[in-house]
């Protein structure tokens, strides 16, 4: 996933990338899509509008799978790194 692109200051101890993921492709086998619908400003700092959508074909945090599409919307903040 992305994640792993992603630097942070979150604490080890803190970070849930594997779990996540393996939570996320648990319930979307067939993948969790992300399609940006809107750029608010360019870099170094990065905001955008976003859409992820799935079919939730397994278990997810309790609730059992259905088989629809599942998607929200979001609003992200990237700090792009000229480095990188």
């Amino acid at each position: 996933g992305y994640n792993a692109f992603l630097a942070t200051t979150l604490p080890p101890e803190h970070r849930i990338y594997d779990s996540g993921m393996s939570t996320f492709l648990t319930a979307f086998p067939r993948g969790f899509a992300i399609e940006v619908l809107d750029v608010y400003s360019g870099p170094p700092r990065v905001a955008f509008k976003f859409r992820h959508w799935g079919y939730m074909e397994g278990p997810f945090k309790g609730h059992p799978p259905h088989g629809q599409r599942v998607e929200f919307f979001g609003v992200c903040v990237f700090h792009v790194s000229s480095t990188v």
